[in-house]
């Protein structure tokens, strides 16, 4: 069979070029999801409304990056989710985290201001959701 030709480029060169993508954005995602779990931390932490809304844009954007490098490279992340019967406790899964926080009130998500705090916590409710569906047969 002759070689597949899209746009001038053969198969086996956007083969080529698909690895390298998927290596990159493998990087990327980690390396996204890894400081974006720190911060996230560290918003836990926060000592005025203030910061914790500093520190959630900060993991939101993160956290964004590594879920459109996933979506457009096919790559797929890895994030603490809740299943009934999962692997994570719920103290891991950091939309729980947040939902369930009583000990700081400078974390407070305001769904009617839709204010950063807020947009993180259903980015990861998103995300954890898709990872779940990657990964357990039971979401």
């Amino acid at each position: 069979m002759d070689d597949v030709i899209i746009e001038g480029i053969s198969i086996n060169e956007l083969k080529a070029t698909k690895a390298k993508i998927q290596q990159g954005a493998n990087k990327v995602i980690s390396d996204s999801i890894e400081q974006a779990t720190k911060v996230f931390h560290e918003m836990m932490e926060a000592e005025s409304y203030d910061e914790a809304e500093k520190l959630a844009q900060q993991a939101y954007d993160l956290l964004e990056t590594a879920n459109v490098v996933s979506g457009v490279s096919g790559v797929k992340f890895s994030l603490p989710y809740y299943e009934e019967y999962g692997q994570y406790e719920s103290d891991e899964v950091m939309s729980h985290i947040l939902e369930n926080n009583e000990e700081n009130e400078n974390v407070e998500s305001d769904w009617q201001n839709k204010n950063n705090i807020y947009r993180l916590q259903s980015l990861l409710e998103n995300m954890e959701s898709q990872a779940c569906n990657w990964y357990s047969s039971k979401c």
